[in-house]
């Protein structure tokens, strides 16, 4: 599987700055999952059901993410922490992190390359 910037993992967003005095992600964040958003141990169980990085294990498929380290939308921290606990954990995958690039990767003749390798 190839992903292109993604979150995975919904409860270490990793901007401190944005969090709420509980610890958990802003508010209204939370509304949009239909968490009533005074509920942090709600918002805790779903999060850690919505972020892959809490599911990886030895049989996990292999995923090639393609990040690039301009986001300002979705840190590319969350590529490295999910490629760190799949070596943690002994699941093979790769990140491709791109310079200066941000999420219109997708439509970028390199990360057309990229799935293009990946999938021969």
């Amino acid at each position: 599987m190839a992903i292109f910037f993604p979150v995975t993992d919904m409860l270490n967003l990793g901007k401190p700055s944005k969090k709420e005095k509980d610890g958990g992600p802003p508010k209204k964040f939370r509304m949009v999952f239909g968490i009533d958003p005074d509920d942090i141990d709600a918002w805790n169980r779903v999060g850690r059901e919505l972020s892959p990085i809490h599911h990886i294990d030895a049989d996990t498929p292999p995923v090639l993410i393609i990040h690039g380290d301009d986001d300002e939308v979705v840190s590319i921290k969350q590529s490295e922490w999910y490629i760190e606990a799949s070596k943690k954990r002994g699941a093979k995958n790769e990140t491709h992190p791109q310079a200066g690039q941000r999420p219109r990767l997708g439509n970028h003749p390199v990360g057309h390359a990229k799935i293009r390798k990946v999938v021969r």
